[in-house]
């Protein structure tokens, strides 16, 4: 647990720059006497202005903000513009500075349109990136920065480009850049030097040190540490210097330096206690209590944690919370406590999730599992394994699409700012074309003579736009077909990707832990046993959605062609059966073919085949122990109707309407079996195919019945069929599916 750089350092630094730069010099109640007594709008402006900086450093921020009010009334009615726009800067800062960037951007974004002189704009978009790194959009904030950096190179303004190279770094290390973050922040350190920046030096210094950590260099990362001690204590930095020692303290001890780490974190612990910075001392006392857990004395690792946790719930500090509870989770699995040890990591566990840190949540989720795996405690070890693995997937998923939606918006932007820039220049040329009008009044003649030239002119354009217009549009539409059916082939892709990500990693993951438990543990009969039939019913869940996924890619991708055979259902039935009947035997449920041996139907084999063994599968998946499943077919001169029919749990009327759905909709069987939500839309769509209907009735808890007919003749597009009467009318109540 190192420290970080406040989101606010570098903002607050450009605000000191113009006018504010004497505020230091001079008390509120001297500024306020001033104000009163000046003679001038432009000099109470200047005046409150430094008022705000002076405000600010005492840290009153109920006064800030109504000053801020004065500031910008005043420069509207004076008509001091320059004094407007230090009025919205400082009121971005102040927001900034208390984290709520949603209101630090209503008087940035009106900076931006309104600045015309390049270094306003320049600090309007610096805190502009400052608003997206805070919003957590660090690529949009990349670009921010980088057009700020452009004007700042063009005014040659040394010290803010350090600043925004600093602050560039920022986002390039969320973004695990760590290339180009190293790249910029030498060049801030750089830059620093020659503004002779010695504040925001230490900064830069202690922030490379921290780079280095997070790559595994801790010691190149003392080295610049020691540089930042040295500039802190030589500048009065207090704040930095407690940074700067607990990071020494950190990395001296990882190196194994035990000695040098107790002196770092000590010092940094008494400048903590003397200035009662308790988010500080929470940060040192817990990395006082892991130096003592490293050295073997875990009666006083305890006592720090324990007086971090407290100081934590105090002053309601959660990543403190979690910090020192997962200290002492460490220290009780340690000692072979192994329920105290899951207690408090399941303290540290809850302020991840109030955090909303992924990284916290599977750093817990691994110990947790070292804990279940140590304790020989195999089947919660296997469970918590399976939670880190489906945690793990879920936050890279999420990470790709936060990307994939800045990304968006980003391009969203571009394009707005090329319209924008295509309409600016529409309205330079039309404005442009009023002023020779008015210009063509020297005489009577030369203007009817313009005019009809004009006039002339215009109307060849107007034909030659008009053109251009209906060849547009003839490409726009030709355009537009050919996103329909990229668009089509994208969500396909989509959901391929997705069913492959989702319902067949997760069954390889757990083949993959049981085979790891197989390979790397003692195991007693019933333990293998168990982990066996687990393997048996993943293999059949992987096989079944993989046939289920490749059945409708070949549909969705080229198409679905029915080869029509004449086959007896009831062998067809029987084949399926048998590739259910481990499942169902294990689930002690009884399968019943009533279908005459004699039943004939003219369709396709294959699919006749999917369709009933998805329903089949979905039968057993929702049966118990002692369940029956009923397989019957009735065929008349136009139809054959097939039923299938369960005593099983049965369907929610809620979820009734989500059955052969587009939206892939599943549900955990009464084992928890795992579906893709493929085999319904399939079933739905092979049944229209061969021209029938698909349907079904349920009452939850007492069972459900599904029904589907097939017609007698060879079904065609040119050769449509009615199907009519092959349904109780009250099964219409349910969910069915026109063909």
């Amino acid at each position: 647990m190192t420290f970080r750089l406040p989101a606010i350092y570098l903002a607050v630094i450009l605000s000191l720059s113009g006018m504010q730069a004497t505020a230091q010099n001079l008390s509120v109640d001297q500024l306020r006497n001033q104000i009163e007594s000046a003679l001038s709008d432009t000099v109470k402006i200047e005046l409150k202005l430094q008022l705000v900086d002076q405000l600010n450093t005492e840290n009153r921020q109920q006064e800030v903000r109504q000053e801020i009010g004065k500031i910008l009334r005043l420069s509207n009615i004076s008509g001091y513009h320059n004094g407007y726009l230090e009025g919205l800067i400082a009121l971005g800062d102040h927001y900034i500075s208390r984290e709520i960037p949603d209101s630090a951007m209503v008087p940035i974004r009106e900076g931006i349109s309104q600045s015309g002189n390049i270094e306003y704009r320049m600090k309007f978009l610096y805190r502009r990136g400052t608003i997206s790194r805070l919003r957590n959009q660090p690529i949009e904030s990349i670009r921010f920065y980088n057009q700020a950096l452009v004007l700042a190179d063009s005014l040659n303004s040394i010290n803010e480009k350090a600043i925004i190279n600093y602050n560039l770094s920022l986002s390039q290390r969320i973004l695990g850049d760590y290339s180009s973050a190293f790249e910029n922040l030498y060049r801030s350190l750089l830059q620093s030097e020659q503004s002779r920046d010695s504040r925001l030096m230490a900064y830069v210094l202690n922030d490379i040190g921290e780079l280095y950590h997070e790559l595994g260099d801790s010691e190149e990362g003392i080295y610049y540490l020691e540089g930042a001690e040295e500039i802190s204590r030589a500048t009065n930095m207090t704040e930095n210097l407690i940074r700067v020692l607990t990071n020494l303290g950190v990395l001296h001890r990882e190196l194994g330096n035990f000695e040098a780490a107790n002196r770092y974190l000590l010092e940094s612990k008494s400048i903590v206690e003397e200035y009662e910075d308790m988010s500080s001392l929470v940060i040192v006392d817990y990395n006082l209590g892991m130096l003592r857990f490293q050295q073997g004395n875990l009666t006083t690792a305890r006592d720090y944690f324990t007086e971090g946790l407290n100081l934590s719930r105090e002053y309601n500090l959660p990543e403190g919370s979690f910090y020192n509870s997962f200290g002492l989770g460490q220290l009780e699995k340690e000692n072979g406590n192994y329920t105290r040890g899951l207690d408090w990591f399941n303290n540290a566990f809850d302020s991840a999730r109030d955090l909303n840190s992924a990284q916290l949540i599977s750093r817990v989720l691994e110990e947790v599992y070292d804990l279940y795996r140590q304790s020989g405690q195999i089947s919660l070890a296997l469970e918590t394994l399976e939670s880190l693995k489906i945690h793990d997937d879920s936050v890279r998923t999420l990470e790709r699409e936060r990307s994939r939606a800045e990304y968006e918006a980003l391009l969203e932007s571009r394009r707005q700012e090329e319209v924008n820039r295509v309409l600016l220049a529409r309205q330079a040329e039309q404005e442009a074309r009023i002023q020779l009008q008015q210009g063509l009044g020297i005489s009577t003649l030369i203007l009817l003579a313009i005019v009809l030239a004009v006039t002339f002119f215009l109307y060849r354009n107007n034909r030659y736009r008009d053109q251009m217009n209906r060849e547009l549009k003839e490409r726009n539409r030709e355009i537009s077909s050919k996103n329909e059916e990229l668009d089509r082939l994208n969500n396909i892709k989509n959901k391929m990707f997705a069913v492959v990500a989702h319902d067949l990693r997760g069954p390889l993951s757990s083949l993959q832990s049981l085979l790891y438990l197989l390979r790397e543990h003692d195991l007693s009969k019933d333990e293998l046993d168990e982990i066996t039939n687990s393997l048996e019913q993943s293999l059949h869940d992987n096989a079944t959605t993989m046939e289920n996924l490749l059945a409708w890619a070949k549909s969705q991708m080229s198409g679905i062609n029915v080869n029509y055979r004449m086959f007896k259902l009831r062998v067809g039935t029987e084949a399926v059966i048998s590739q259910v009947k481990f499942q169902a035997e294990q689930k002690e449920i009884e399968i019943l073919n009533h279908i005459e041996a004699d039943l004939e139907i003219h369709a396709d084999y294959d699919m006749i085949k999917l369709i009933m063994r998805n329903i089949i599968s979905n039968a057993v998946k929702f049966c118990k122990a002692g369940d029956q499943i009923h397989v019957n077919a009735i065929q008349d001169h136009a139809f054959t109707t097939i039923h299938i029919k369960d005593t099983g749990r049965g369907i929610r009327e809620e979820d009734k309407k989500k059955i052969f759905n587009d939206e892939n909709f599943t549900r955990e069987g009464t084992k928890n079996e795992q579906g893709s939500g493929l085999g319904l839309a399939l079933c739905k769509e092979f049944v229209q195919k061969h021209g029938g209907r698909i349907w079904f009735e349920s009452e939850f808890g007492i069972g459900t019945e599904f029904t589907f007919t097939i017609p007698v003749k060879t079904f065609s597009d040119h050769e449509p069929i009615e199907n009519k009467g092959s349904e109780p009318a009250e099964k219409l109540n349910e969910v069915s599916v026109e063909s």
